[in-house]
């Protein structure tokens, strides 16, 4: 199609005025299910086939959510212990020329 085509420069043309939105595009449910799937290391291209056999289907999601818990709140303390540690390296030593607010 030519350049000069009028439906082409509307799809294709920048505005003049206005703004896009700031930050990624809204997400779809299809997208937040494919992500939480693949934290709970469930195959996204299979799960409408596990799916069929709803028994099976719930042990999986729910040992899958188990194992994903773990390893979260592992995460989380290993993260808690690493800050804990960083914040013992420093020392609290009184500052000269500097007077207690209340003197003992």
């Amino acid at each position: 199609m030519d350049n000069s085509r009028i439906p082409k420069s509307l799809f294709y043309g920048k505005l003049k005025e206005g703004n896009r939105r700031v930050g990624r595009p809204c997400l779809r449910f299809k997208d937040y299910l494919k992500s939480n799937l693949k934290k709970c290391q469930i195959n996204f291209c299979a799960w409408e086939t596990d799916s069929q056999n709803r028994s099976s289907w719930r042990n999986k999601c729910h040992a899958a959510v188990r194992a994903f818990e773990t390893g979260r709140t592992a995460n989380l303390k290993k993260k808690r212990a690493a800050r804990k540690a960083r914040t013992g390296l420093h020392t609290h030593l009184p500052r000269q020329g500097v007077r207690d607010a209340h003197p003992s």
